[in-house]
């Protein structure tokens, strides 16, 4: 409002939120988002029923952004008479697209000026991977035509709950360090808020008690995550 900003990103459990808080929205809530010339969501899938929902309270649609952590910004963008499921829209002049072939899916490739260099990590910079002619693998799958690309799933093991990737085999190998777990698979559902849920399913090792074990394997997750919440069925975790 102070600086009079026309565009609005929101995250689809940010819009999920605000749709639920403001189910009878004010005359003035509603004037002040007609001044956005658009509204736009960002950070992991939009499912159809926030969208649509939101449309049905503050009568303004959302339009979905297809981007890239690597690249700090969008790729493609939905326009007015464009609507998909999934994410993608039209690519921005700056990026170039590929689609690369790999055991029968097709691979989001992009060049853009506006890719990082790399990753600061532990032992130092990381350059960021590229092909020879400069080419950068999305890990997800789609396809793109006349300047549209369409956006299917993802190839890596990673889930993006909320805008924040998860990789799978990162939470497993921490499951697996605890001496009472024999086996463990991450996996993620679709969640209509976050976009992606994530479960870990894990088998225990012979002889090991469950009272016990949920002591345990708690004070062995907090060393390397934020939260847990165990479900009803003690071999799920969330």
């Amino acid at each position: 409002i102070k600086n009079n900003s026309n565009i609005l990103f929101l995250t689809p459990s940010i819009i999920s939120m605000i749709t639920s808080v403001y189910k009878n929205p004010s005359s003035e809530l509603l004037n002040h988002l007609k001044n956005y010339k658009m509204i736009i969501s960002t950070g992991s899938l939009l499912d159809d029923k926030i969208r649509d929902n939101f449309f049905k309270v503050f009568k303004k649609k959302i339009f979905v952004c297809y981007g890239a952590t690597e690249l700090s910004g969008p790729i493609a963008l939905q326009k007015n008479n464009f609507c998909l499921k999934n994410k993608g829209g039209k690519v921005s002049s700056e990026n170039k697209i590929k689609i690369l072939n790999k055991k029968n899916k097709n691979i989001i490739l992009i060049k853009s000026p506006y890719l990082m260099d790399g990753f600061l990590t532990k032992k130092g910079f990381k350059k960021l991977s590229v092909t020879k002619d400069g080419y950068f693998n999305t890990g997800d799958k789609g396809s793109y035509s006349n300047g549209i690309l369409k956006v299917d799933g993802t190839e890596r093991k990673i889930i993006k709950r909320g805008g924040e990737l998860i990789h799978l085999s990162f939470i497993e190998n921490i499951t697996k360090k605890c001496k009472l777990v024999s086996n463990a698979r991450a996996y993620g559902k679709k969640d209509i808020t976050s976009g992606e849920e994530l479960f870990l399913s894990l088998s225990l090792k012979k002889g090991v008690k469950k009272k016990k074990f949920f002591k345990i394997i708690n004070n062995h997750f907090s060393k390397y995550l934020r939260t847990l919440l165990w479900e009803t069925n003690p071999k799920i975790l969330r």
